[in-house]
């Protein structure tokens, strides 16, 4: 029987030593963040997530966009100069 009592006693101490570094580290109960503002937080980093993609996706494109339209000025301009070659 006094090793149960000795168990509870010292699972006691290690709950309050528990409450007591949350208290310190999170504040008061009715301060600390409830499961809504976690929930806030998820979603805003998924809507940032997405942001950040888009834009990558957004900048990948215009970077093709532009080669593309440069490897087919540099095709008409090498057309033109063999052209060129071929009536002097």
């Amino acid at each position: 029987m006094p090793d149960l009592r000795d168990r509870a006693l010292i699972e006691e101490a290690r709950t309050q030593r528990f409450r007591l570094g949350s208290a310190l580290l999170h504040g008061r109960i009715p301060d600390r963040r409830t499961v809504n503002d976690n929930v806030r937080r998820f979603i805003a980093s998924l809507i940032v997530a997405a942001l950040a993609c888009a834009v990558c996706v957004g900048i990948s494109f215009v970077t093709d966009l532009l080669q593309a339209q440069a490897a087919e000025k540099a095709r008409q301009n090498a057309s033109i100069s063999i052209i060129e070659e071929e009536t002097v």
